[in-house]
């Protein structure tokens, strides 16, 4: 799978180490790792002077739509970074998997009409 990051730059969705796929060439960016629970959305954030990383379950279907829809990868960071930037905005669970389905699973964006 094939997108385009900024001008001129063609951005891959592959295997990038130990058990963890994501976009090649952006390692600040979300990956996701596979192990023996399952599927884990690695979300790395810049909080002041400390870095971070916080891992969330998907689901295979997550997966599928974060490895073949860019848009979609790109709004999922977008919506999960600047909560998890503050401690007393990390979302709870119930309310990360409702971010994930809306941007993931969830209606285009306005504007949009496809991958």
């Amino acid at each position: 799978m094939t997108s385009r990051g900024g001008p001129g730059d063609v951005l891959r969705w592959g295997r990038l180490a130990n058990g963890e796929w994501g976009w090649r060439g952006e390692p600040w960016r979300p990956h996701v790792r596979e192990g023996p629970d399952g599927l884990t959305y690695v979300l790395p954030v810049e909080s002041g002077f400390a870095s971070l990383s916080f891992e969330l379950p998907i689901t295979r279907a997550d997966l599928h739509v974060l490895r073949t829809d860019r848009a979609r990868y790109d709004a999922l960071f977008a919506a999960l970074h600047g909560p998890f930037q503050l401690a007393r905005t990390r979302p709870g669970p119930d309310e990360v998997r409702a971010v994930v389905d809306a941007a993931l699973h969830g209606p285009p964006p306005s504007g949009r009409t496809g991958a």
